[in-house]
């Protein structure tokens, strides 16, 4: 991982960085891309491969990260409270999705 990386995991693990992009990048988009690799995966038949696990678990550890991320952005938000309440809603709904559903 590069010095920036780092940083921005930090920031994000404080809830340094505004909800918009805490949600909508480091939530929503990057799980979705793990929902798309597992997808993937179980489609090319890899179920019972390292690779699913990984990715899997991969995705475990990298939604409980976001939901932290997101959960603590939200608390700092100073826009309408209803919008905080929806991404903490938002980031631990949506995650379960990387496993379930369509």
């Amino acid at each position: 991982m590069t010095e920036d990386m780092v940083k921005t995991a930090r920031k994000l693990w404080a809830g340094e960085v505004p909800l918009c992009p805490a949600f909508w990048f480091y939530g929503f988009t990057v799980e979705l891309i793990f929902k798309w690799a597992m997808r993937w995966l179980h489609a090319s038949g890899h179920t019972g491969d390292f690779a699913f696990v990984l990715v899997g678990g991969l995705a475990v550890v990298y939604s409980a990260f976001a939901t932290v991320a997101i959960w603590r952005s939200a608390s700092k938000f100073e826009g309408q409270e209803a919008w905080a309440w929806a991404a903490r809603t938002g980031a631990i709904i949506w995650p379960m999705g990387i496993f379930w559903g369509p």
